[in-house]
This record gives C-alpha cells, structure tokens and sequence, in this order.
C-alpha cells in the first residue's frame, strides 16, 4: 500500500508543478504582448489626460487606451470601473500615431488622437490633439516611445 500512496502523492505534485508552470507561462505571455506605453496631457489647461498602452505585434499597436476627461475615466480596458469606449483602429509607425475611438456597439465615433512624433539628438518629441467629437479638440504633448 505504501507505493500506491507514493505513486499517487507525486501524481498531485506532478499535476501541481504543470499548473504552476502553465500559469507562469500564461503570465509571461501576456505581459509579453505590451512594448510600453504613451502619457499625454493637455497644453490648454484642460483636465485632460490619455494613456495608450502599446502592443509588441504590427497588427496591435495600440492594446489599451485610458483618459481622463474632467471628472469623468474612460478606458477600454474590460473589467475596469470607468466609461467604456472601444478601439476603433490605431496606427503607429516612427513618424505619426492615430487612434480612433468609437461606443461600445460601434455606431458613434467619440474621440480621436492624432500625434507627430519625432526624435533629435536621442530626444523624443510627441505632439498633437485629442478630438472629442462633438465636444472639443484639445492640443497635447506626450511622453513616450
């Protein structure tokens, strides 16, 4: 009885160090998807403020986008407490950015970012606007990769 007792101890640790080591990898694999991310705020005194978290792949260059508006959160991140809006599409190469924003069902587009970055002597300049259609456009300036 002893070895039918060993056998099945080390099954359980066995199928504990694969669960362990699938959540590991699960972990790295979805933190590996982000490169960074981009802080913007205002230039016109506006309580205005975005976060776009970037994607490592081409075909996801912008994952997440989070902004402050006044008082008010907006995310796309699921499962945050803010206002939801979607990702419409976004663009990034080593010149422009642009992010589109629409409703959660994709019938209205709320905001749109605009940014001309450029780089001199290793320094990295970001500018542009936050289009908040129907609302207001809002010139930033960002820091960033």
């Amino acid at each position: 009885m002893q070895g039918i007792s060993e056998m099945w101890t080390y099954r359980k640790r066995a199928a504990a160090a694969v669960i362990v080591a699938g959540v590991a990898a699960l972990t790295g694999a979805l933190s590996a998807h982000a490169s960074g991310s981009i802080e913007c705020h205002a230039l016109d005194g506006a309580e205005v403020s975005v976060t776009l978290t970037l994607g490592a792949l081409p075909v996801t260059p912008v994952l997440h986008v989070r902004a402050l508006l006044g008082p008010v959160a907006w995310t796309t991140v699921p499962g945050e407490e803010a206002e939801r809006w979607s990702l419409a599409q976004s663009f990034v190469d080593e010149r422009w950015r642009a992010v589109d924003l629409v409703d959660e069902q994709s019938l209205r587009q709320l905001a749109s970012l605009r940014l001309l970055r450029t780089e001199e002597s290793a320094e990295v300049h970001q500018y542009g606007y936050l289009q908040l259609h129907g609302r207001a456009v809002h010139p930033i300036v960002c820091i960033g990769p």
